[in-house]
């Protein structure tokens, strides 16, 4: 329904229109017989009930409460109905748009107060009553896993908190601190469960920024920057260890035969191509179930890996914004195909990288 013409135009004659109940006449009646009401009141609680019902028919039941909870008038018109705990965490993310100083919390189902020392840098910092290592558990148990233990903790609650400041104009301070790029020397090149050295010089780094959509939302992204120089080796793929840059794309060593990760895909395959060309010359690709873009430019002296992820909007911690950057419970490590499970998110390949670029720099100042 783009408009009241359209939704006119639907609405059958009045012999077959739905009946009223006395609640939609309750409605009408608080409508018309408040002076003040109607003195103040909007073009839409001047339509007909029954139109009034045809727009709220139209909304999911997250976006039907939250219409409901606008005015007296639309909370009479509203018909409960109970809600799964996906659309309870919608409605949720609803209200918290206009609620600044709150946080959506998925364990909890309910608001947690914001606070400025709860950064990416400092994520165990956050107020939600069950500490922050335990609340990674509750909300992990859900269905989704971190992607990789070693990468800059940006938790939903940032994104969403970020965004939502940035939209309202207030709290710059906190927002540079959500923004804040990130930089970690001697990046470990082997996760924990492969006891391996470094034998490359590393550098890790992270540049969130905010840009507007095609829609005009405001989205988070992030490009992160791995960088590998050669120290007591060469660089190689077998050198450069293992990496998750989503869920779906990975890179693994060969050191031993004890490493759990899945076989090379898109991702590992672009850098072997990479280190195997005399030119140099960037390899580009593009995950295709998340907002997830990359480039790669090796030599046997160096090899940096860019990577460009949409996190979303404002919106729900279980849109498919957010969790198709999450590694779902059967994506595990073990998982013989861990690239076809799950939820997906299909962009167009490029596109989060070319946001990013064109993102306006004074959004992020």
């Amino acid at each position: 329904m783009d408009n009241v013409k359209d939704i006119c135009r639907v609405v059958p004659p009045t012999k077959e229109r739905r009946q009223r109940t006395p609640i939609d006449d309750g409605a009408l009646r608080l409508a018309a017989e408040n002076p003040k009401a109607n003195e103040h009141s909007c073009a839409l609680l001047q339509l007909p009930v029954d139109i009034l019902l045809l727009v709220v028919d139209e909304l999911e039941p997250p976006h039907r409460l939250a219409f409901a909870h606008t005015c007296r008038a639309l909370h009479n018109l509203h018909r409960p109905v109970p809600l799964l705990r996906d659309q309870h965490l919608e409605y949720l993310a609803c209200v918290a748009r206009s609620r600044p100083e709150q946080w959506v919390c998925e364990v909890c189902v309910t608001f947690h107060p914001a606070v400025t020392l709860d950064t990416p840098e400092q994520p165990q910092l956050m107020t939600c009553p069950h500490g922050w290592l335990k609340r990674r558990c509750l909300a992990y148990s859900l269905g989704d896993w971190p992607v990789d233990s070693r990468h800059l903790k940006i938790d939903h609650r940032h994104v969403q908190l970020a965004l939502k400041y940035l939209r309202l104009g207030i709290h710059h301070e906190y927002v540079q601190k959500l923004l804040a790029p990130h930089r970690q020397d001697d990046f470990k090149t082997h996760l924990k469960t492969v006891q391996q050295r470094n034998v490359l010089k590393t550098r890790y780094s992270v540049h969130p920024k905010a840009a507007a959509g095609a829609d005009g939302h405001l989205r988070y992204l992030t490009l992160s920057v791995w960088l590998y120089q050669r120290d007591h080796h060469s660089v190689s793929l077998e050198a450069m260890g293992n990496l998750w840059i989503c869920p779906h794309l990975s890179f693994v060593s060969r050191f031993g035969s004890r490493s759990p990760i899945a076989p090379n895909d898109q991702f590992g395959a672009a850098i072997e191509t990479a280190l195997a060309q005399d030119d140099h010359s960037e390899m580009r690709g593009a995950c295709d179930r998340c907002a997830t873009d990359f480039s790669v430019q090796a030599s046997p002296d160096r090899a940096e890996l860019r990577v460009w992820q949409d996190l979303g909007p404002e919106c729900s911690p279980r849109s498919l914004a957010w969790r198709t950057h999450l590694r779902e419970s059967c994506t595990t490590y073990f998982c013989p195909q861990p690239r076809v499970w799950g939820s997906a998110l299909h962009h167009e390949p490029g596109s989060v990288r070319a946001l990013y670029d064109c993102a306006a720099e004074d959004l992020n100042t």
